[in-house]
């Protein structure tokens, strides 16, 4: 494998067509970044020894970056921003961005966040986004809540505003360099995936250190020089031997999907199945209103299931094995409950309100009341859509642009084992739009449920997903592994 030859190449991403060319051109960039330059700020060199990448591409790759309209352009520098000012002292970070425009015309965006730096110098190693920023800068680091509280001064907000939305090799010296170190590669432990990128597949490797990663980060060092270079897999997760392992992904940072025994052993103590210990018609709660939602309680975390009283043939799958889900039923007050979808995270009533009280339906942007300019296309708890003519009349009014918006077509997203029934339902309407509001009054007829499994683990959540769907299969508007 050989590395670019400018830093121009390495931070075009514009011609990737799949999820393995992400990777494999970011290998490729970060051999260059990490053994072809070293780069220099106020009189300082520094080698960079930490990666990891973010993209929100069409189709391809949804991450949860920033999205700031210099991600949309490469060889930038962009520092983190919350509400148009520069983030909290103790939580700024740099990235160099790699967005761009793919030959079909679509716009994306990009970004390599700067997560370790060696100053050449002092022979100091800078671990982590926020104290690399301030390394490079020559700012101190204030530790802790102190840190936190800590305002930017004057003088500081001068050196990071003369980096900041600049092309780096204007506002950073960059020396060409020849090394041959040897770099580890692995999953990001910093850059999140959003739901969206979870239903487009396996986890990347978008995570790259010229240290092999320990959990005892400060006694971290640098490779030694080696001849050749090789890309090697950040170590696996260690196989579980005994009873279910219940970790905080933030203890592990290896720890990213369960393995089969994990799951059954799951499966066989908690008994995750519809009509099992958790998943069942008690468990139910049956909204009318939003306020119904308030039990659940604010930042509430763990995994929410969305049941519905649709007729199976009605339902679009966007799953392979969705059709499974139709199957398991529940009953409650007289109604027929089937799973519609299921996901995991963080503030689950926001989320829930968003699914099921959406502010965006096509009822509502439609309206001439609707000023929100903002549509958001997805394949989750997609069962509205739009009209080829009713997106280009929404585009002349400024109220769609398909470059930003992302819209789903029911060509790709409908898996065969969808019902005709629930095809010609769709006739016609060729986006998908993510959410309904069941109060409209096209849902007055149907009955909408959740189940709430509260957990803060992060591997606590991964294995109630796939512990459900191994049991009862993939809920059919889901289109993970579909």
């Amino acid at each position: 494998m050989s590395s670019y030859s400018s830093l121009n190449e390495a931070l075009d991403f514009s011609l990737v067509e799949t999820r393995d060319d992400i990777e494999d051109h970011f290998f490729r960039a970060c051999d260059y970044l990490f053994n072809k330059i070293e780069i220099e700020h106020n009189n300082c060199r520094f080698r960079i020894t930490e990666i990891e990448a973010g993209f929100v591409i069409n189709e391809l790759i949804q991450d949860k970056i920033h999205a700031s309209i210099t991600q949309r352009f490469p060889g930038n520098i962009y520092v983190h921003k919350r509400g148009g000012n520069y983030k909290a002292r103790n939580y700024l970070g740099l990235d160099l961005t790699c967005g761009g425009e793919r030959p079909n015309g679509d716009l994306f965006y990009g970004t390599l966040l700067l997560v370790g730096l060696k100053n050449l110098e002092s022979g100091k190693v800078y671990d982590g986004p926020n104290i690399s920023l301030k390394g490079l800068l020559g700012i101190e680091h204030i530790e802790g809540n102190e840190g936190r509280k800590n305002p930017w001064n004057g003088q500081e907000l001068d050196k990071i505003t003369a980096i900041d939305d600049k092309s780096l090799d204007s506002a950073i010296k960059v020396h060409q360099i020849e090394k041959d170190s040897d770099f580890y590669v692995g999953p990001r432990n910093r850059l999140g995936r959003t739901e969206d990128d979870e239903q487009l597949g396996d986890e990347l490797r978008l995570r790259a250190c010229l240290f092999k990663p320990t959990k005892a980060k400060k006694k971290m060092k640098l490779l030694s020089e080696l001849e050749g270079k090789n890309i090697i897999d950040l170590p696996p997760q260690k196989e579980i031997t005994t009873e279910v392992k219940r970790v905080n992904r933030e203890d592990d940072p290896s720890i990213h999907i369960p393995t089969a025994y994990e799951i059954e052993s799951f499966l066989e103590d908690e008994k995750l199945k519809v009509g099992g210990r958790y998943i069942n018609a008690d468990s139910l709660m049956i909204l009318s209103d939003k306020s119904d939602l308030k039990p659940i309680g604010g930042n509430q975390e763990g995994c929410y299931f969305i049941f519905s009283t649709l007729p199976e043939e009605e339902i679009p799958t966007f799953s392979k094995d969705g059709y499974r889900g139709y199957k398991a039923t529940l009953e409650k007050d007289g109604y027929i409950f089937r799973c519609l979808y299921n996901g995991k995270g963080g503030h689950l009533r926001e989320r829930l309100q968003e699914h099921l009280f959406n502010t965006k339906t096509l009822k509502k942007i439609l309206s001439p009341d609707y000023k929100n300019n903002n549509i958001s296309g997805t394949g989750a708890m997609s069962l509205e859509a739009m009209s080829e003519a009713q997106a280009k009349s929404l585009e002349l009014n400024n109220k769609f642009d398909p470059a930003k918006h992302k819209l789903k077509t029911i060509s790709k997203a409908f898996k065969k084992e969808t019902h005709q029934s629930a095809h010609q339902n769709y006739e016609g309407k060729d986006f998908l739009i993510n959410g309904i509001d069941i109060t409209e009054e096209q849902w007055s007829d149907v009955k909408f449920a959740v189940i709430v499994v509260k957990t803060d683990s992060e591997f606590g959540k991964i294995l109630i997903e796939e512990a459900f769907a191994a049991e009862n299969g993939r809920p059919p508007l889901c289109r993970r592994h579909g």
